[in-house]
């Protein structure tokens, strides 16, 4: 491949995704190391539908540390030296507030020292970010005019069972924290890790601007005065229920009328299907179409004859 100067290099998370904007949509490379979360992320960012170029050159699934925050130490650097066949100036998304080793200004300045020495031309490994917080880059987007539920869509968790989010794990938490700081609310299940980060947080342990904004969206959480919906979408914001025929399904304009009031309103709403993941793209396409208001939508819902719970209701309207 020859050579075209930049190069974003692309996950399908949040920061790279705003990045792509930001910097007018440069040409994106993703590197797929051989991690289980791989085929994951490639699957997020076909869903984007933004040209990616997949590059499997090399496996570092040996590399891979155990835990909940599974990691390849210095991996960063393996994707700065891998870039450099696309480009002089190579982009990744550092943050403000990120606490890595191998994400941050000074490194990164090590990086391209040592990377232009060694294939004897100067190479600039850089971030957009720096100065500014996930919070901050949020705010950017939103402020452009783009598309917030997109957003919700980017990758982010460390659950491979539950797609871009899962609502529990350290990665998700941080994409909630910028969300929720610019009014754009999902749920957040692990109580313990709200209470952990919030001490966190009141002990000063990150970035001032990070504290800050971890304080905020949890203070706002607490105090909210929203509820969670719950929604099906054949039958609740369809007309129809059987069948395949996504594309061509009728709208309930009342009940969308209804949903869009309550996001509105400030409630947060997930829509929540037993179409598959493979339907998604038809989805989202039929609920844009139709102007359908939403926080977050989960795919793959269980089949089943009855649906028993206390708070269940089988209609909107």
């Amino acid at each position: 491949m020859s050579n075209t100067n930049e190069v974003l290099l692309f996950s399908g998370g949040l920061d790279s995704y705003i990045a792509w904007h930001y910097l007018n949509k440069p040409q994106t490379v993703y590197f797929d190391i051989g991690l289980n979360v791989c085929k994951r992320e490639i699957e997020i960012i076909k869903k984007l539908d933004i040209p990616v170029i997949i590059d499997s050159s090399i496996n570092l699934a040996n590399r891979e540390t155990s835990g909940d925050t599974k990691f390849i130490p210095g991996r960063n650097l393996y994707y700065a030296m891998l870039a450099t066949k696309y480009g002089n100036t190579i982009y990744m998304g550092g943050l403000k507030d990120d606490k890595v080793n191998d994400k941050n200004e000074e490194i990164f300045k090590t990086f391209s020292n040592v990377l232009s020495i060694l294939n004897n031309k100067p190479i600039k490994i850089l971030s957009p970010f720096w100065d500014m917080t996930k919070a901050d880059i949020v705010k950017w987007y939103l402020d452009a005019g783009l598309d917030p539920l997109t957003l919700v869509q980017t990758g982010s968790c460390y659950d491979l069972s539950k797609g871009h989010y899962c609502g529990r794990c350290r990665c998700c938490f941080r994409k909630w924290v910028a969300l929720w700081v610019n009014n754009i609310r999902l749920p957040f299940y692990n109580k313990e890790m709200l209470e952990e980060y919030k001490q966190r947080a009141e002990d000063n342990m990150y970035d001032s601007q990070r504290n800050t904004n971890i304080l905020q969206a949890i203070n706002k959480f607490e105090s909210q005065d929203c509820r969670i919906f719950y929604l099906d979408i054949d039958g609740i914001l369809t007309n129809e229920t059987k069948g395949h025929d996504y594309e061509n399904r009728t709208p309930n304009v009342l009940a969308i009328d209804k949903v869009n009031n309550l996001v509105k309103n400030g409630e947060i709403v997930i829509l929540w299907t037993s179409r598959f993941g493979c339907d998604r793209k038809i989805t989202l396409d039929w609920l844009q179409k139709y102007g359908v208001k939403f926080s977050d939508i989960l795919f793959d819902k269980p089949q089943y004859d009855l649906f028993i719970d206390d708070k269940t209701i089988s209609s909107l309207v």
